[in-house]
């Protein structure tokens, strides 16, 4: 059976080989692929700064290719919002000579509504904070028309809940809901469930087109009246239906049907803006998960030899003195893994990780081996030193495990002159634990 590991190297191998060719032709929807799988590989291996390094890589082509991409969506749209106000005027142009007035009126406010939403939705797509969209949205909408009820929520597919991230009625704030996609008394569900956009002028009278019997889950608080004038446009990203946004009036026939086409065009940016905030936490996230393995041992949760290499060559820029270190060796490490099996083992490093923590008052505590530890003190003295290997040797003996007793083999070094090299106060506090752990063994 061919061993995994060697078969992650070769993949590695190969992919490195089609990044440089990508970064040659580039081609930099290949070159955020092969970074991608070279994060997952290296993650996969225990190289987090190799998985860490990559994914950084992935993370700006896919911004640079997520904007390219933003850019072409809102050219599209820009380009539709043309044609769409070039109608309008021609129909105005008609209606200039013919007595209808008020048709002429609700257009020119339509043209003036599309205008504006191509610089809403320019301010909606540059952020990625979902508060300050909201934010955006909410005055926009307020500021084109009347609103009694207005809502913005998520789709969670695979929770199977659409939840309102935002909620308010004539203003107010209002408690935050969440409603069962299969909810036949909603028609924010039945949006989705039917794929279809909503816009009814007076619920009174459409409301069996779209619901089961007249008992409609109403996302109002009001107890004196109930919204008639309802729209409900789905925001659609790339992956589908991500959520819905929806206002309401106490009024029937109060938005017309070129205001539902208003608010379809900008919940086309509201779209792109929450897809956009979405995927960037995902990579956010992801990132600080990976930064986190790269300097600190996935295990014991302490720092790792990187770290400690990084935090060394800080101290030795500063020239740093006082500066005491302590290196610590688990005891029995290989013969408790050989009886007790590896998991077991584990359990080990991880109790003397947080007594190590414990007993040293400091996070610069370090994995730096399989079963090496170290510990680097500032504004250290010898009292303090020894005190808090005492205090380390003390909570080893007190902890008891069913197996062999937890014990550490432990040295320190104290760097007392700037002329002393940090490379010579390891190698004594190396040398010293050395000489504890040959005394432990006889």
């Amino acid at each position: 059976m061919c061993d995994s590991k060697n078969v992650d190297s070769k993949n590695v191998v190969d992919l490195l080989k089609a990044l440089e060719k990508a970064i040659e032709t580039q081609n930099m929807t290949v070159q955020k692929e092969c970074h991608d799988n070279l994060s997952r590989l290296y993650e996969g291996i225990g190289n987090f700064e190799e998985a860490y390094n990559h994914f950084k890589a992935y993370d700006a082509l896919s911004h640079q290719l997520s904007t390219e991409k933003e850019n072409d969506e809102v050219k599209r749209i820009r380009i539709r919002f043309d044609e769409e106000t070039k109608r309008n005027e021609a129909e105005i142009d008609k209606l200039r000579n013919v007595e209808l007035k008020n048709k002429t009126m609700e257009l020119k406010k339509t043209l003036k509504n599309l205008a504006l939403i191509g610089q809403i939705g320019q301010k909606l797509t540059s952020s990625t904070d979902m508060d300050e969209i909201f934010d955006i949205l909410r005055n926009s909408i307020y500021a084109l028309m009347t609103v009694d009820v207005f809502g913005l929520a998520l789709y969670k597919a695979d929770e199977e809940k659409i939840i309102y991230r935002y909620f308010e009625e004539k203003g107010r704030p209002m408690p935050l809901l969440e409603i069962d996609i299969h909810d036949r008394m909603s028609l924010a569900s039945y949006c989705v469930i039917e794929k279809k956009d909503l816009y009814i002028q007076s619920f009174d009278d459409e409301f069996q087109l779209y619901l089961p019997k007249h008992d409609y889950f109403s996302i109002g608080d009001n107890h004196d009246e109930t919204t008639l004038c309802i729209i409900y446009c789905r925001l659609i990203a790339e992956e589908g239906c991500i959520g819905l946004i929806t206002m309401q009036s106490y009024k029937p026939y109060e938005y017309t049907a070129n205001d539902f086409e208003v608010i379809k065009a900008l919940a086309s940016y509201v779209a792109i803006a929450i897809s956009n905030a979405q995927k960037k936490n995902i990579i956010l996230e992801k990132a600080k998960q990976l930064e986190y393995l790269s300097y600190n041992d996935s295990l014991t949760g302490v720092y790792n030899r990187r770290y400690f290499n990084e935090t060394v060559a800080r101290f030795q820029e500063r020239n740093c003195i006082n500066l005491g270190l302590i290196i610590g060796d688990m005891n029995h490490l290989k013969h408790i893994n050989d009886n007790f099996g590896h998991v077991t083992g584990d359990h080990y490093l991880v109790e003397v990780a947080s007594i190590l923590r414990l007993c040293s008052a400091t996070d610069l505590v370090f994995r730096i081996g399989g079963d090496e530890f170290a510990i680097i003190i500032e504004n250290a003295n010898i009292k303090m030193m020894k005190s808090i290997m005492d205090s380390i040797r003390l909570e080893c003996d007190r902890f008891r495990f069913d197996h062999v007793p937890l014990s550490v083999a432990l040295g320190y070094d104290i760097k007392i002159s700037e002329n002393t090299a940090f490379e010579d106060v390891f190698a004594n506090a190396e040398s010293n634990m050395y000489e504890e752990k040959n005394r432990y063994h006889k």
